[in-house]
C-alpha cells in the first residue's frame, strides 16, 4: 500500500487521527470566523492534509478577507505536497491566501522571528512535537510560541511515555498503549490489507521506541500532563473545554474531557491520545 493511500486511511477511517483533526478543525474555523486577518501556523504540516481540510471547512466565512498560512516542515517533499494541494484550493476560497512554506524543524527555528503578516495567530501542532529529541528543546518552542501570543495553540499528542529512560517501563507503556491502538484497527470497517498496513505503520514506531539506541530515537511521546505541565509553566490559559467531542464513536473509542485539562481518546481503560487547547 503507498504512503498516500496509507495516510488516507489514517485521516479517514482511525478514530485517534479521524476526530482529533476533525475537533480541531471546527474550532480552528470557529475562530477564523471572527478575524478579518488571520496567520495560521502549522508546525510539521506534512503534506497539508489538515490545512486542506480547514479550508474546506472555511469557504463559507464571507467576513474573512485574508489567511496566512506558515508551514514549518521538515521534508521538502512533504511541503512541496503541502504548497500544491493549498495552492490548487485557491479558487474556490472567498477569502485571499499568503502561502509561506519553511523547510527545517520547529525547534531549530527561532519562532518569534517569522513573519506572520498578522497579529491574529492561530497554531496547530497536530502529532508533531513529540519528535523533539529533548526536553529542554520542547520547552523552548513551547516559550517561543507563548512569545507571539497566539489566539490558540491546538496540541494534539499520543498520551503514552515513550520519553521514559527506563527500558522495561517502556516496553511496558509501549505494550498497553499499541495493544489498545491495534485492537482499535482490529475492530475498524476496513479491509484486511488495510488493517495489516495500518500495524505495519505502527510496528515501526514500535521498531523506533524499543529497539534503537536512545540517541536515535524518534517518537518520543510523553503523556498529556507532561505538556501541560509546560504549557502552565509559560502562563498559558488551558480551553480544552471549549473543544467539543463527536457524539457518536467508533471502534470502542470514547472522547471525554479530563479534569486535568486535556480531551482523551480512550480504548477500554488506556487513553491512546490527547488534545490540549492553551491560549
Amino acid at each position: 500500500m503507498s504512503q498516500i493511500q496509507l495516510f488516507d486511511i489514517l485521516i479517514d477511517k482511525l478514530p485517534y487521527v479521524k476526530y482529533s483533526q476533525s475537533i480541531v478543525n471546527h474550532e480552528v474555523v470557529k475562530l477564523l470566523s471572527h478575524q478579518k486577518e488571520a496567520t495560521l501556523l502549522d508546525v510539521g504540516i506534512g503534506i497539508g492534509t489538515q490545512v486542506c481540510n480547514i479550508l474546506t471547512n472555511a469557504t463559507h466565512l464571507d467576513n474573512l478577507e485574508k489567511l496566512v498560512i506558515v508551514g514549518i516542515e521538515p521534508s521538502p517533499e512533504a511541503l512541496a505536497k503541502a504548497v500544491a494541494a493549498i495552492m490548487a484550493m485557491k479558487p474556490q476560497l472567498p477569502f485571499a491566501i499568503e502561502l509561506k512554506p519553511i523547510v527545517g524543524f520547529a525547534e531549530h527555528i527561532d519562532l518569534r522571528m517569522i513573519d506572520y503578516g498578522t497579529p491574529n495567530i492561530i497554531v496547530n501542532a497536530s502529532l508533531a512535537l513529540h519528535h523533539i529529541q529533548t526536553s529542554t528543546l520542547r520547552n523552548n518552542v513551547i516559550a517561543q510560541l507563548r512569545e507571539i501570543n497566539p489566539l490558540a495553540f491546538f496540541l494534539i499528542e499520543p498520551n503514552v511515555n515513550h520519553f521514559e529512560p527506563d527500558f522495561l517501563q517502556r516496553i511496558e507503556n509501549a505494550f498497553n498503549h499499541f495493544y489498545s491502538l491495534f485492537r482499535t484497527i482490529d475492530g475498524l470497517d476496513i479491509n484486511p490489507n488495510e488493517k495489516s498496513s495500518l500495524k505495519q505503520f505502527f510496528g515501526r514506531e514500535i521498531e523506533d521506541i524499543l529497539g534503537k539506541p536512545e540517541e536515535s530515537r524518534f517518537e518520543k511521546h510523553e503523556p498529556a500532563q507532561h505538556w501541560l505541565n509546560r504549557l502552565h509553566a509559560c502562563g498559558y490559559d488551558i480551553k480544552t473545554h471549549l473543544l467539543n467531542a463527536p457524539v457518536s464513536f467508533e471502534a470502542g473509542v470514547v472522547i471525554r474531557q479530563h479534569p486535568e485539562g486535556f480531551l482523551g481518546f480512550t480504548f477500554d481503560s488506556e487513553t491512546v491520545l490527547s488534545i490540549i487547547y492553551a491560549a
